[in-house]
């Protein structure tokens, strides 16, 4: 489900896990009011500054054994 961001006259700004059919319905704050669908993009959180684990490389076993999984994943464990 998507998080869709709602913003109040008074500066309130709400974030809301909704289904897409839902996305629409009424959200009142707080003050009683009515808040509005924000459609500006919010902040992106990325990954690219934390290291990356995967335990699925796409080798094979015998690439392992042979050392081919390290020459061609660096730094993989």
């Amino acid at each position: 489900m998507p998080i869709y961001n709602y913003v109040c006259e008074c500066g309130v700004v709400v974030e809301d896990l909704r289904s897409m059919k839902d996305r629409n319905d009424k959200t009142v704050c707080g003050c009683g009011k009515v808040m509005c669908r924000d459609y500006t993009i919010g902040k992106h959180i990325t990954c690219g500054d934390k290291e990356r684990v995967s335990t699925a490389l796409g080798v094979h076993p015998s690439q392992i054994a042979s050392g081919e999984a390290e020459r061609v994943h660096p730094g993989a464990r």
